[in-house]
């Protein structure tokens, strides 16, 4: 083998050429081993990217056959430039235009990227060229192309005829398109003619012209659709429409046509100018073939709300959007929420853009969530926030629409729906006021406007001031505390007082002492198994458990306050009195679990023992004691007393990382039985698969603090089984089983390959039942 580097033209001196030519000659022609550096002068170079080595030349013979302009090499021949390398059996280098011809079992990689064929020829300086029967992966976008001849042009292009494209390892077992002949950029788009889509090699689609994208970064183009039956739209197609905008926003766009309803279409827009700032805006718009003037003209599932919907015109815009107003420090928090009618988020719930898509996409992205599906209300706010180190402002404003008073089923003059327009809060942490003194202050205050169309409006001024002094009794802790609540009402419409004054004023106490501890034991258990040995390498078991008990109290007391004269805004305006006693007692047992294993040091083996934690169990018991319950007088004749509340029994077991299981259950004193039950159980036997099951129980109770609680028996059932690398299954199940009902039936079935997917959901309640597939391609975006 024999090496080759290629230099500078210029540092090659015309005599220096002459004399090396005469050197290959007076050789013979053969090349001489690499050891002898009988070329290891200059002798030619490719004009290359400024700061690259030279490329690197080696072959089994080097000849330069009477033309020191052109370097043939044979047998094994290798070019080589930092990451970058031709193998060929054979090769002919032209000094002066730095191009390269490849015969014979060319592979050539640029960097991660790698092209085969039979023949090639290749710029050294540009990289462009051709290849004869050539294949070309690219991998930043995991992109296979190969056909009859191939061209690299300027930059990452390449054009071909007689070829094949994919993203699959393995086409044969997935999807390509055979071509007549076409373009791809990478980063840009593809461009192809005579486009056959194959799956497993089965021609079932063509395109006599056809433009896709061909980019590892943000791409526009159409998205993979979903389509599907469902028995209240009827059948349905989604097809959405990415636009990449720019670096710092994009777009998608939704047809989603249903032959029962009409085309519902819809935007997303997102958008992220900075590390602090960004948004996310959604709209839908439905020309409806259906109307429900009547409730008896509505689903059966909106039948008994009292309310119709006869508008056509239908639309649902929501956004969130997380910012700041001049200086980060200043954060701004925007939920925008409001929609056409009442059933509009109810009826399209399970739609790529509906209900539950859209709220598990803000909780994801924001962290929050919007107003419930089924709810009368919908909420926008806009709330900007600061804080210092013993201080924080906030600012609200919150419109809520209240859809009982649109579409004609009430006057907007009736509408009692409050408006905060807006409201200011202002806080001081917790602190103490003085090092040395642990008496700790705290304040919360709020003022606002608080507007109705109908019932009270006006400001309010509300001031919570609080002192505590935390004391330390030897094991106890003890933190008495005391709040004053001062408020102030102002001028305002109050219709339903119009005898208040224009000014009012409310000055309101509130006592409270807590009072806990802990008390704990350490048990160490005997475990031979575990002494450190090479025989008990990989033993493990627990070595101690610890007990913990955590008893109690908590006492509340604000005394009662008639508060019918002052102005009704929200609740704030009527707070209940209390005279309560809360008593708790908490066991917790965590234990110790040591492995042996084995540690090297050098050449030094020893065996030692690590150990992990867990709270494996959590007992907790509870009562409250109601003393203004105790001495209630009025209702005796329908409600006895019972200043007892339910005993709570809170358990939760986690018997290791496979196995946990919750459980609250209530038990009254007074009917001598459970009131309520709530078990939830996480099982997951092994690391693909876990099953989750719930049960709520609930009595009816009739009692002056709960009045007409209706009975309730409702059972939860989940599942997540990935059952290979390829298949992966999801149910939810939902039954009430008080009224022997089914809630919610979900299954969830996809099927994953390297470069596609399949995906089917069936979703089935009494309203709606609903089937919609999807199928995703690895790398194309259509």
């Amino acid at each position: 083998m024999v090496s080759l580097q290629l230099l500078k033209k210029s540092v090659l001196s015309p005599t220096a050429a002459i004399l090396l030519a005469l050197a290959f000659v007076f050789s013979g022609f053969v090349a001489t081993p690499a050891s002898a550096d009988i070329l290891s002068d200059k002798v030619a170079n490719s004009e290359g990217e400024k700061g690259t080595e030279p490329w690197q030349l080696k072959a089994d013979k080097i000849s330069a056959d009477h033309d020191p302009e052109i370097i043939e090499a044979e047998g094994h021949v290798v070019l080589i430039q930092e990451k970058r390398t031709l193998r060929a059996d054979y090769a002919r280098y032209y000094r002066k235009t730095g191009w390269v011809y490849l015969k014979g079992n060319v592979d050539i990689s640029w960097s991660k990227d790698r092209l085969t064929a039979d023949e090639a020829e290749f710029d050294l300086n540009s990289r462009k060229g051709w290849l004869k029967d050539g294949f070309v992966y690219i991998d930043d976008a995991h992109l296979y192309f190969s056909g009859a001849r191939i061209e690299k042009h300027e930059g990452d292009t390449y054009s071909f005829r007689d070829a094949t494209v994919t993203s699959c390892d393995k086409p044969e077992d997935a999807w390509s398109f055979d071509l007549d002949k076409g373009e791809i950029t990478i980063e840009g788009y593809a461009w192809l003619e005579g486009a056959t889509f194959n799956v497993a090699d089965v021609p079932v689609a063509y395109s006599p012209y056809l433009i896709l994208p061909a980019k590892t970064k943000r791409q526009s183009g159409l998205l993979m659709p979903s389509f599907g039956t469902s028995s209240r739209n009827g059948f349905f197609y989604n097809q959405p429409i990415y636009w990449a905008i720019d670096e710092e926003s994009d777009a998608t766009f939704y047809e989603n046509y249903m032959n029962l309803r009409g085309l519902n279409q819809g935007i997303e827009y997102r958008h992220t100018p900075n590390a602090n700032t960004k948004g996310l805006w959604r709209f839908d718009w439905l020309n409806d073939k259906k109307v429900a003037k009547t409730e008896e003209q509505a689903d059966d599932q909106f039948q008994n709300d009292g309310l119709t919907r006869p508008n056509r015109n239908r639309f649902w815009f929501r956004g969130m959007y997380n910012g700041y107003v001049f200086d980060p420090q200043w954060k701004l928090r925007m939920n925008v929420d409001y929609a056409s009618d009442q059933d509009y988020l109810r009826e399209f719930k399970n739609d790529l853009t509906g209900f539950e898509k859209t709220d598990d996409l803000f909780e994801r992205e924001f962290g929050r969530d919007i107003d419930d599906s089924d709810s009368l209300t919908r909420t926008s706010t806009l709330l900007a926030t600061r804080s210092w180190n013993r201080v924080g402002l906030a600012t609200r404003i919150e419109y809520t629409q209240d859809f009982r008073f649109m579409n004609g089923n009430g006057g907007d003059e009736d509408d009692p729906t409050l408006q905060r327009l807006p409201e200011l809060y202002g806080f001081v942490w917790k602190d103490r006021l003085f090092k040395d003194i642990p008496v700790e202050f705290m304040l919360d205050s709020s003022a606002g406007y608080y507007y109705r169309a109908k019932g009270d409006s006006g400001s309010r001024i509300d001031m919570t001031p609080a002192l505590s002094a935390p004391l330390e009794l030897g094991p106890i802790s003890i933190i008495p505390s005391v709040a004053f609540r001062e408020t102030l009402y102002m001028e305002g419409t109050y219709e339903d007082n119009p005898e208040a004054d224009s000014f009012e004023a409310r000055h309101l106490p509130t006592y409270e002492v807590t009072a806990f501890t802990e008390m704990a034991r350490v048990f160490q258990l005997d475990n031979d198994k575990l002494v450190p040995s090479a025989k008990n390498v990989g033993n493990s078991g627990w070595t101690a458990i610890r007990h913990a008990i955590q008893p109690r109290i908590d006492y509340t007391l604000t005394p009662y306050l008639s508060q019918k004269d002052n102005p009704f805004f929200d609740d704030v305006d009527r707070l209940p009195a209390s005279n309560e006693i809360t008593y708790s007692l908490t066991n917790v047992l965590d234990r110790k679990q040591e492995r042996v294993i084995a540690k090297k040091d050098g050449d030094d083996l020893s065996y030692i023992r690590v150990a992990d934690y867990l709270d494996f169990f959590n007992l907790r018991v509870q009562q409250s004691y109601d003393q203004r319950e105790a001495t209630r007088d009025n209702e005796r004749d329908k409600y006895e007393r019972r200043p007892f509340s339910d005993v709570l029994i809170e358990a939760i077991f986690n018997f290791n990382s496979q196995l946990s299981w919750t459980s609250r259950s209530q038990i009254s004193p007074y009917i001598g039985d459970v009131t309520e039950h709530e078990h939830f159980l996480t099982y997951r036997p092994i690391d693909r698969f876990q099953v989750r099951f719930g049960l709520d129980f609930q009595e009816a109770i009739d009692e002056y603090k709960r009045q007409n609680r209706g009975r309730l028996r409702q059972s939860r059932l989940g599942i997540d089984w990935a059952i290979n690398k390829n298949w992966f299954v999801s149910m939810e199940y939902r039954a009430d089983i008080e009224h022997s009902k089914d809630l919610e039936k979900t299954l969830r079935l996809l099927y994953r390959e390297q470069c596609y997917g399949l995906e089917l959901r069936l979703d089935a309640d009494d309203n709606e039942t609903r089937v919609e597939g999807r199928v995703t391609l690895l790398g194309l975006t259509l």
